[in-house]
């Protein structure tokens, strides 16, 4: 039967090719766009048969017209690539020559190339090195007609997934709504355009527009009888379902989706499906089976290295599931791996948010450059067809200024982004470096100093772009004021510090709760930083309030205890 099956297929694309090699196209003229497009979506997956899909491809490859041979390329680049499943070199000397090829015939072509070299990188996670691809494909989308283009909506829908997954999610919908208003809705592309569209707004936490195109996506799945994708849009539901709370409604999505995904060998969504599983066991408190499975997934994201960011994902159930069976040597082992898994994706993954707010602002210079070269095209076919000099100088001049303006803007809110991200980088890491140290009062202090140097650090940028050109952008954005605010003493770190303040000074502590029984917490904040030589402007800096105010609780507190205020002070200066 699978015998058959596959012959039926090699006589029908044989056909295929017979059809396309009868029609009269001349070396010399652009290919038929409609045809490429008929060959790369025809073109059947013969799972590593180098025979059969040589075959093919040379019927493809001895067409000898220009665009049949970047076809050529590209559909064999990807047999490789789907056999070998990672990146390879001959692949990618394909997709290259490819990309070189297409720039002489048309720029329908260029935009297929670039975008075809694009997904293959994005499929084996190599992120940075496929966004300027994408960008590219984006060009050269948006500035020639989309009639004239081969197969559009797969470039729209897979530029919307890499847009989305480096979290540009605002150009991630742009570009899915265009895929969208291109694919015939009983189509089983339009199914998973509706899916990918339904994941914007669920990342978005808006659900109930997430839910109708999930809901909207199983449909259409159903009709045209796609079960891998129904079974991938039940899923997304299921997600819903778990965050409302619904978890026995959210198990049965899921067991369905495990169930239609193992059927047909679909590694990649059983593991996302059981993880899923997961979460929802672990919601409901059920340690024990969420383990059985969780283990289930990361089997499976262990047998590929474009996995180790889901097994990231895996790995910190597993560590929250350890934790609640107190297996604490299961749990140091899950952090251990994790940490392994995030140094090895700092090249590759991009999925932290340091390293995508790294592609964004890639992605925003590739915009630029590709505006710059549109505009250079353009003034070179005006400087073909004007004839005044003063006109011509007029608009190149008015170019030049606007330009110039441009990139000034730019400049300044890219110095900005870069500002915010380094102070952001410094928080994180002072931070991460005091939760991987022994919590200790010494600690404790050293954190608050550095928290004032960072809060004086932050106020003098602050003072320095209000009297800079790039005021707008604080005003506008506040990122910077934003960040100070979230250097002040929260209640969380208040209970860290006075608990490391207890251990040290015990007897200071029952002293003040016995003889000074009136005093409040804020009262208690201010004594306890002075008690460690923090002095007032300090103090006011971590609690986020005025030197003056520091003063006048001092006032109001010596008011409230009389007399006994002095007494305070001296077990405050007392060593």
């Amino acid at each position: 039967m699978v015998k058959n099956y596959c012959l039926f297929l090699v006589l029908l694309f044989s056909g295929l090719l017979v059809r396309a090699q009868n029609v009269e196209i001349s070396k010399d003229k652009k290919p038929n766009s409609e045809l490429l497009g008929k060959l790369l979506n025809e073109y059947p997956d013969f799972k590593c048969d180098t025979v059969s899909a040589n075959r093919n491809l040379s019927a493809i490859k001895n067409n000898g017209n220009p665009g049949f041979q970047v076809i050529y390329k590209i559909l064999h680049a990807e047999e490789i690539s789907n056999c070998v499943d990672k990146i390879n070199s001959q692949s990618t000397h394909l997709f290259e020559n490819a990309i070189k090829q297409s720039e002489k015939i048309s720029p329908e072509l260029e935009t297929v190339a670039n975008i075809s070299y694009a997904k293959y990188l994005y499929k084996y996670r190599s992120m940075e090195r496929a966004l300027p691809y994408f960008m590219k494909g984006s060009h050269l989308l948006e500035t020639n007609p989309v009639e004239k283009q081969i197969r559009p909506q797969d470039s729209y829908k897979w530029l919307g997934y890499y847009l989305g997954t480096i979290g540009d999610s605002d150009a991630s919908k742009d570009a899915l709504e265009k895929a969208k208003s291109l694919t015939r809705n009983k189509h089983a592309e339009y199914a998973t355009i509706l899916d990918a569209l339904g994941r914007i707004y669920l990342e978005r936490e808006q659900f109930d527009n997430a839910e109708k195109y999930f809901e909207e996506a199983s449909r259409v799945a159903k009709k045209v009888n796609d079960e891998m994708r129904y079974a991938k849009a039940i899923g997304n539901l299921s997600v819903i379902y778990a965050k409302r709370g619904e978890t026995s409604r959210a198990k049965k999505l899921i067991l369905e989706d495990i169930m239609i995904s193992e059927r047909l060998s679909e590694l990649q969504n059983t593991m996302f499906a059981q993880t899923l599983l997961g979460e929802v066991l672990i919601q409901e408190n059920n340690y024990t089976e969420a383990e059985t499975v969780l283990k289930k997934a990361l089997k499976t994201a262990q047998s590929k290295s474009y996995f180790q960011i889901n097994e990231i994902k895996i790995q910190q159930l597993l560590t929250e599931v350890y934790r609640n069976q107190n297996n604490r040597e299961a749990e140091l082992h899950g952090f251990k791996r994790i940490s392994e898994l995030e140094h090895n994706l700092k090249k590759t993954d991009g999925d932290q948010a340091l390293n995508n707010a790294h592609l964004l602002m890639q992605k925003s210079k590739l915009e630029q450059a590709n505006k710059e070269a549109h505009y250079q095209q353009e003034k070179s076919a005006m400087l073909r067809n004007i004839y005044l000099g003063l006109i011509f100088f007029s608009l190149v001049l008015a170019g030049f200024i606007f330009a110039n303006s441009r990139k000034k803007l730019l400049n300044r809110e890219l110095m900005y982004k870069q500002k915010v991200l380094g102070l952001e980088m410094d928080k994180l890491k002072f931070e991460k470096k005091l939760s991987e140290t022994q919590e200790n009062l010494d600690n404790q202090v050293e954190f608050l100093k550095n928290k004032n140097v960072q809060i004086n650090r932050l106020k003098s940028e602050i003072e320095k772009i209000r009297n800079s050109k790039s005021f707008y952008l604080e005003e506008e954005q506040g990122h910077l004021s934003k960040l100070l605010e979230s250097h002040l003493m929260t209640d969380e770190n208040w209970e860290n510090f006075k608990r490391e303040f207890r251990k040290v000074h015990p007897e200071f502590y029952n002293q003040l709760q016995s003889e000074f029984p009136d005093l409040t917490d804020s009262n208690y904040r201010i004594i306890l930083l002075k008690k460690l030589d923090f002095n007032n402007t300090e103090i006011s800096q971590l609690l986020g309030i005025t030197t003056d105010a520091v003063k006048k609780s001092n006032q109001r507190m010596k008011k409230k205890l009389g007399d006994r205020y002095d007494e305070l002070a001296q077990i405050i200066s007392k060593p």
